[in-house]
């Protein structure tokens, strides 16, 4: 797989916005401790994260989700190489995510289903 390049000037562009800061990636997996930790200390106390399987499960495997919503609209795709919310080494049975369901809401031919998580780990400060 072939990294992408970070523009410098989408950068620049990006952080003469008001409160943006741009951190780049270097390596191709990032560590959602850190992530946390860095948004922490700049007086970030709520995230939402919209990433692909690998990022939604590095973020559940560290115990850092606290909320999980999931959409469910009027088609269904798929296949052996469709992608999921979670991907990477998966969870096996005794590691399961469990969820409690806190709300829906109809969105016309959407259901958005907000879920909590029942066990989180305590984040170290």
């Amino acid at each position: 797989m072939q990294q992408k390049k970070t523009n410098p000037g989408k950068i620049h562009e990006l952080e003469k916005e008001k409160n943006t800061k741009v951190y780049v990636l270097s390596g191709g997996k990032i560590n959602p401790e850190n992530v946390v930790e860095i948004l922490y200390r700049q007086g970030v106390k709520r995230l939402m994260i919209e990433g692909g399987g690998a990022t939604n499960f590095g973020f559940l495997k560290a115990g850092l989700v606290d909320e999980i919503y999931l959409a469910i609209g009027p088609r269904i795709f798929g296949g052996a190489m469709a992608p999921t919310p979670v991907d990477g080494s998966g969870f096996d049975i005794n590691e399961a995510v469990s969820l409690k369901l806190i709300e829906t809401e109809n969105l016309g031919e959407i259901i958005v289903l907000k879920y909590g998580v029942k066990v989180n780990r305590e984040i170290k400060r």
